[in-house]
């Protein structure tokens, strides 16, 4: 018997564009590519709306909504060429929410034009996406899917924040951290987990973060699932015992630079000469 195409889920989330990670973002495409999911879910912070926060932005950045959301939409067909035949589910994140609350406080009167919303602006029609509200989330089989409303201190304490408001398994995003949380009574076992982000990890409105990059796999069979986390570490991730990528030093991260080192260095130099 076959194998069903729709017990392969890809999970994605916390991409960020324009502050996405294109080694990342390109892995993850390679991998959904050979994966072949059946569906892929996009759990929220697509787009980061940077033109358009309410946080201090760079001059030169507020300009280019325009070129935020051509990016995304570039992103999204790369998605569906990797995945021609998958369904792919789009959850709107926080960041997403930057453009209602925007129209909302800034622009009411063309808070109602349809070519504003989201699902026009990114061309879900035309890419077969089907979209979720911020507010809206969704099951398949036992496992919930949404962005995710908290975020806790340490890997897994989010999963659990949302499995304790939420009272059943479920996967989210929004923490760019990658992290599980399980419980068990006498008749069942639950879990809840933490996306990794796919996002830069030098932003700059974030000191140090104590980020994740990657994405989860979840392989369904009848009722029961199991997921299972791609963490990419400068550059590279372990899949069914293989090394997949490029190693890079340090990748994405921001190393602090070593005053003794340079120093002592320096001296050795002036000595030699």
């Amino acid at each position: 018997m076959s194998e069903d195409p729709l017990s392969r889920h890809l999970v994605l989330s916390d991409i960020h564009i324009p502050f996405h990670d294109e080694v990342v973002v390109e892995e993850a495409l390679r991998f959904a590519a050979g994966f072949r999911p059946g569906v892929v879910h996009l759990l929220g912070d697509i787009v980061d709306f940077y033109a358009i926060s309410h946080f201090d932005r760079e001059p030169e950045r507020a300009l280019r909504l325009q070129e935020e959301l051509d990016a995304a939409v570039d992103f999204l067909r790369r998605v569906r060429v990797a995945c021609p035949d998958a369904l792919l589910v789009y959850s709107e994140g926080n960041h997403e929410q930057r453009l209602r609350r925007y129209l909302h406080s800034k622009a009411v009167e063309l808070a109602g034009l349809r070519c504003l919303q989201l699902d026009k602006l990114l061309e879900f029609d035309k890419l077969g996406i089907r979209y979720f509200p911020y507010n809206r989330p969704y099951r398949w089989g036992k496992l919930l899917y949404t962005h995710g409303h908290f975020c806790r201190k340490w890997s897994g304490n989010t999963a659990r924040a949302h499995y304790e408001r939420i009272g059943q398994c479920c996967i989210v995003g929004h923490v760019h951290r990658a992290g599980a949380f399980f419980n068990s009574n006498r008749d069942d076992t639950f879990g809840a987990w933490e996306n990794p982000c796919m996002c830069r990890l030098d932003v700059e409105y974030v000191f140090s973060p104590d980020w994740q990059q990657g994405w989860s796999v979840v392989t369904y069979s009848g009722e029961l699932f199991h997921v299972e986390q791609v963490i990419v570490i400068n550059g590279q991730y372990v899949w069914r015992g293989q090394l997949q990528g490029f190693p890079r030093s340090a990748h994405g991260r921001v190393v602090a630079a070593d005053l003794r080192a340079e120093h002592l260095a320096a001296l050795n130099a002036t000595r030699r000469s």
